[in-house]
């Protein structure tokens, strides 16, 4: 019964292969990893894009953004300084296909970039408000 529920919640927030998920910051995260993990990168690229990077990031208080790309992780847009740390930041999810897929590569180094320069700007990714 329990998968039963989670597996509607889930459809519900990132939708039946249609249209992406409404923008919503409170089930960013959740409604992103489910379009990628269902390998609709379609649907994930269009729901960065209607999303706002710079509302996410006051709204997540804390953490950077984390691209992968084969071993390696990276932070565009952030201080030079900072290192990925798995206590504080959240990386892109990412699948197999994805790595190929490079407009979805394009639109997710995108919007951390933003994501991670409004972080740099306004606060100290170490310390929520």
């Amino acid at each position: 019964m329990r998968l039963l529920l989670f597996s509607f919640s889930l459809l519900t927030l990132v939708g039946c292969g249609g249209a992406p998920a409404k923008y919503d910051p409170a089930n960013f995260r959740t409604a992103l990893e489910g379009m990628v993990q269902g390998a609709e990168y379609n649907n994930a690229i269009d729901y960065l894009q209607s999303a706002d990077a710079k509302r996410q990031a006051d709204h997540d208080k804390t953490g950077y953004l984390a691209i992968g790309r084969g071993a390696d992780l990276f932070l565009p847009g952030s201080n030079v300084d900072a290192e990925y740390d798995a206590t504080r930041d959240w990386k892109f999810p990412l699948a197999p296909e994805s790595v190929d897929d490079m407009g979805w590569q394009e639109a997710a180094t995108q919007f951390a970039e933003t994501y991670n320069n409004h972080r740099s700007l306004n606060e100290s990714p170490h310390n929520a408000n």
